[in-house]
């Protein structure tokens, strides 16, 4: 049922993969130490995956020092005659690649950190006109941020938090039950209205990586369907594609508002799915949050590829389910290409 992909790792290559860490010098010359420094970034990030997956080689660390490294990736087994074998989920070959869309394509940092502050400033405002002590609004505040994800003191959010990995909705849901606890009176209505007094949030998000046009349409040259699979609603997604100029390379789309049950739910996943015609075991599905992962789980991708441009850790998304983490979605289609997974 799975369709086992080979590729060649040099034995030092597989020395990196078991310990990325450690430094060689290479033999016969006086240049720098080989150091994780020099690996290639879309498998420095890897390091616990590979540590433990790579479990045997046939070469000696010292033959192994003799090969110059090359394009490295994080290997589920290694074989008794020093072959890597790279073994996925997929019946066939994958035929649809899935990107989530903030903290994946599009840098959602400064829209995400802008609703939480207009958020707080809205709070903070109502509890002071219920003469609140000022110890509780800030119990109050960190309550709030608490819930949503948002860490004061570092002023950055939590790994997958809440607001980064769910949905607008469950974001306001989650506000105006925890202010409507606090006391404040028609906090549903008040949130909703703050939140759309907003306008558009994420459409004028920038992207990831310059080339996002470019790393699409390699996706596509490779025979694959794109689609795009977004906690956002369709207004600012739609607004977010046309400004990164690639909308008209998106096959099929879904976001949150045409959705019953959203991410990690299979629902947006199998909407897509049906859409296009594409089993789930024939889609790679990219993301940067549990949200990403635990969709591609609970629906059945054939292949998982974790990218560290949002709110998840690499540790997150491997436990998760990824079965690669890579830096940014800059490096899929190298990464597809070395591992032979869309034959080219």
């Amino acid at each position: 049922a799975h369709r086992r992909t080979t590729i060649t790792l040099s034995p030092l290559d597989m020395v990196a993969a078991a310990w990325p860490s450690l430094a060689f010098l290479l033999p016969g010359t006086n240049g720098p130490a080989y150091t994780q420094s020099h690996v290639p970034s879309c498998f420095t990030v890897l390091e616990n995956s590979a540590v433990g997956r790579a479990r045997s080689y046939s070469s000696s660390a010292s033959n192994a020092l003799r090969f110059p490294p090359s394009f490295l990736a994080a290997v589920h087994g290694v074989g008794d005659d020093g072959e890597s074998l790279w073994e996925t989920s997929f019946s066939s070959a994958p035929e649809m690649i899935v990107f989530d869309k903030d903290g994946t394509i599009g840098d959602d940092t400064v829209t995400m950190k802008y609703w939480i502050g207009a958020m707080t400033k809205q709070l903070v405002g109502e509890l002071e006109r219920l003469e609140k002590s000022e110890s509780e609004v800030d119990d109050n505040v960190s309550q709030f941020h608490h819930v949503l994800g948002w860490d004061a003191a570092a002023e950055d959010f939590v790994p997958s938090a809440a607001i980064a990995a769910g949905t607008w909705e469950e974001s306001l849901v989650a506000s105006s039950s925890l202010f409507s606890d606090m006391g404040i009176d028609d906090a549903e209505e008040k949130v909703r209205f703050w939140h759309v007094d907003m306008g558009d949030l994420h459409g004028l998000d920038s992207p990831l990586v310059d080339n996002v046009r470019d790393v699409i349409m390699e996706c596509r040259d490779f025979g694959l369907k794109v689609a795009v699979c977004t906690s956002d609603v369709r207004v600012s997604t739609d607004l977010a594609l046309t400004k990164w100029n690639v909308i008209d390379l998106i096959d099929y789309s879904v976001c949150a508002d045409e959705v019953k049950t959203p991410k990690p739910s299979s629902d947006p996943l199998d909407i897509l799915c049906e859409r296009s015609n594409v089993k789930a075991g024939s889609c790679i599905v990219v993301g940067d949050t549990t949200a990403d992962t635990g969709m591609a789980r609970n629906a059945g991708a054939g292949f998982m590829i974790g990218v560290l441009t949002g709110a998840g850790t690499r540790d997150q998304l491997l436990s998760t389910g990824a079965d690669v983490v890579l830096s940014d979605i800059g490096e899929v289609p190298d990464f597809l290409r070395s591992m032979n997974l869309c034959g080219q």
